[in-house]
């Protein structure tokens, strides 16, 4: 009798040093998904931030040149008449449905519903806005404190990276209305830290879900591990200590090396789909300029200083490989990339032999193309079309961004062998007392 109460005892303890072996990966387990998971979404967020208010700039730009041209040619930014338009026209731009592409999202939607745009006077105060309720309103002394300083500061670049600054759950977005090197006023774009924060949370749901699959996953291959019947006739009365860790440690690599090569391809698609997001925007607006000048008469290999207006896009985007413009023969006239901007002669037509694809335009992930020119007729007849825009995103940013996030789920990987493999001796060291 003592002998079958001391077997169903053994089994008894055996079961719960399993359910412990078992209970302790699955946590392990859940850590470092947990950890991989946050590694990423710090990763997209600064890549989804630094975009998005990239793109941002971008579009506030455009009308930044525009109202400085206005003043050059004698309107006073106190009495613009239509600058209110203008402003509306702007924040359409910034929030149209193009925009949702990624995620669509009603919370995401309501986030950019709030999104407002205003000029502010040398004074601080908000003189126009679409905004109602901001107009006359002083702008929070931290944000025109950082803004006068980032304005001041030397080299484009620093500009670039530094103009925009997080306030009371709002992120200010500042560009200056300059006259004849004197600051005539700020514009300002204003939006919720809930857009931000909407993506992110988007993003979490989906990586939540990956991870609890991985995780029904290893549990369902550890029970059956563990628990699986042993037939009568078998000689083998269990598993071994090495068989038992061997198997645990199994899980827990192959788990987070399917999650780690999913959560990439993830990440990869997401900071395309970004960068694609921002890439048309800048390319749209560019088009829409170089249209207008086309149809003043101005001929596409003459436009005063174009070179100069790619390279400036170049640097503001360090996500972008190059922007190639060219004719209708698909001959490149100006070129920018991260060496530099240059007008293309003819007798360099040997060194662009790489752009003069055929059929133009081939479309990829990494590239997009704007046709310039197009008669009012949608026709789209090689005779209506002036040119092209060619915008290349850079593979090489993208691989550097994927490093980080493999280096990142390698390190999480080592530390969790490092725990199992010291928890499973400190079970097993217990059940070999016992």
């Amino acid at each position: 009798m003592s002998m079958i109460y001391e077997r169903m005892s053994s089994s008894t303890y055996e079961n719960g040093i399993k359910i412990k072996l078992i209970v302790v990966s699955i946590l392990l387990l859940m850590l470092a998904l947990g950890f991989n998971t946050l590694l990423n979404l710090n990763s997209l967020e600064d890549i989804y931030v630094g975009s998005t208010f990239s793109k941002y700039s971008a579009i506030g730009n455009d009308l930044k040149r525009n109202i400085e041209k206005s003043l050059r040619f004698g309107k006073t930014i106190d009495r613009y008449f239509g600058l209110n338009s203008l402003l509306l026209e702007t924040r359409e731009h910034l929030t149209k449905k193009n925009c949702f592409s990624f995620f669509k999202k009603i919370e995401l939607i309501r986030a950019y519903s709030n999104l407002s745009v205003s000029l502010a006077l040398p004074d601080n105060q908000i003189y126009y806005s679409t905004e109602p309720s901001l107009i006359h309103q002083q702008l929070p002394s931290e944000v025109s404190t950082y803004f006068k300083t980032v304005f001041t500061l030397d080299g484009a670049d620093e500009n670039m990276v530094k103009n925009y600054y997080k306030f009371n759950s709002k992120f200010y977005i500042g560009l200056p209305i300059e006259k004849n090197k004197s600051q005539m006023g700020t514009l300002i774009i204003i939006l919720p830290e809930a857009q931000v924060n909407t993506f992110i949370h988007n993003v979490l749901i989906e990586k939540l879900q990956l991870a609890g699959l991985i995780l029904l996953g290893g549990l369902t291959v550890l029970l059956i591990f563990f628990f699986k019947p042993i037939s009568r006739g078998s000689r083998r009365k269990g598993f071994s200590r090495k068989e038992a860790s061997g198997a645990i440690l199994m899980v827990l690599v192959l788990a987070q090396i399917l999650f780690a090569l999913l959560n990439t391809n993830s990440f990869k698609n997401c900071y395309l789909e970004i960068t694609r997001e921002k890439t048309g925007v800048v390319g749209s607006l560019l088009g829409e300029d170089i249209n207008f000048i086309l149809s003043k008469g101005i001929a596409l290999n003459r436009i005063f200083m174009m070179e100069k207006t790619l390279g400036e896009i170049i640097m503001a985007s360090p996500e972008l490989s190059d922007i190639i413009l060219l004719d209708s023969d698909l001959f490149p006239l100006y070129k920018a990339d991260k060496k530099g901007s240059f007008v293309v002669k003819k007798d360099g037509e040997d060194a662009f032999k790489s752009v003069r694809t055929t059929p133009w335009p081939k479309e990829s992930q990494y590239h997009q193309s704007i046709t310039l020119g197009h008669s009012s007729s949608g026709a789209g007849d090689s005779a209506d079309i002036a040119g092209y825009i060619s915008i290349t995103i850079s593979k090489k940013v993208l691989l550097s961004e994927l490093k980080k996030i493999i280096m990142d789920a390698i390190i999480v990987l080592a530390v969790s062998l490092l725990f199992s493999w010291y928890l499973c001796s400190l079970c097993f060291n217990t059940w070999q007392k016992r």
